[in-house]
C-alpha cells in the first residue's frame, strides 16, 4: 500500500457560486427575495458537495476504484459512493452558515444508514452570513470548506440516542456559535461532531482494511 495519505483538498467554491449562495443566505436571514428557490439552493449545494468529495478521494486516483453508487443501483439510499466495491460512503452537503446539520431516518437499522463512512461537506463556512440578526454572531468564515468524516457506527450510535427527532427524522447538528445554555436547541446538539472535523485518517484506515 502506498504511503500517500488523505489530506484536506482545500476545496473552495467558484466565485460566482459563492456569491450566489451568499445572496441566498442573506435573503433567508433578512427575509427578502432569494435569487434561488429553496430546492434550487439544495440542489446546487449538493452538486458542489459532490465535487468537493470527488476532490478529496481523487488524491488516490488510480489506486482505488471509485463508483458513483447512484449509477449502479436504485432505491438504495444508504450510500453515494463506493470505493473498491466495498467501502460505502454517504455524502451530506449544505450551505447553512449557522450550523452544520443533516437528518436521518430515526431507526439505526434503516437503509439510509447503511454506510461505512459519512462525509459531510460544510459549504456554509465559506459564506458570510453575518447580517441582520446574525450580524454580531461570532460565526467563522473561511476561504475553504470544512470536511467532517464520521464512521458509520458512530453516526448510527448518535441516531440511536434520539437526542432530537422531528418530522424529518433524527437530526444531527452542531451550531457554529454559542447558544443560550440549557435551551432545547442547545441541549440537542451533537457536540461530538466537532471531533470529526478534518479526520481524513478515518478514510485512510478504512482503505487499509
Amino acid at each position: 500500500m502506498s504511503g500517500i495519505k488523505f489530506v484536506d483538498p482545500l476545496f473552495s467554491l467558484a466565485e460566482d457560486e459563492r456569491v450566489l449562495l451568499e445572496r441566498c443566505v442573506h435573503a433567508s436571514v433578512l427575509r427578502t427575495a432569494s435569487p434561488l428557490k429553496a430546492h434550487e439552493r439544495v440542489r446546487l449545494s449538493e452538486q458542489i458537495a459532490t465535487r468537493a468529495a470527488l476532490a478529496l478521494v481523487a488524491q488516490r486516483d488510480g489506486r482505488h476504484h471509485i463508483e458513483d453508487a447512484n449509477l449502479r443501483r436504485r432505491n438504495q439510499p444508504g450510500y453515494d459512493f463506493l470505493i473498491d466495491g466495498r467501502i460505502r460512503i454517504q455524502l451530506k452537503g449544505n450551505s447553512f452558515v449557522e450550523s452544520i446539520s443533516w437528518a436521518h431516518t430515526p431507526d439505526p437499522a434503516a437503509p439510509d444508514l447503511g454506510f461505512d463512512l459519512l462525509v459531510a461537506a460544510d459549504l456554509g463556512v465559506v459564506l458570510d452570513g453575518r447580517v441582520g440578526r446574525l450580524a454580531a454572531k461570532p460565526i467563522p468564515v473561511k476561504p475553504v470548506i470544512d470536511f467532517y468524516l464520521v464512521p458509520g457506527d458512530v453516526v448510527r450510535g448518535w441516531v440511536a440516542q434520539r437526542r432530537r427527532v422531528n418530522a424529518r427524522g433524527a437530526h444531527i447538528y452542531l451550531y457554529k456559535y454559542p447558544l443560550t445554555p440549557g435551551t432545547r436547541e442547545d441541549q440537542g446538539q451533537t457536540r461530538e461532531l466537532a471531533e470529526w472535523q478534518g479526520r481524513f485518517d478515518v478514510l485512510d484506515r478504512l482503505l487499509r482494511h
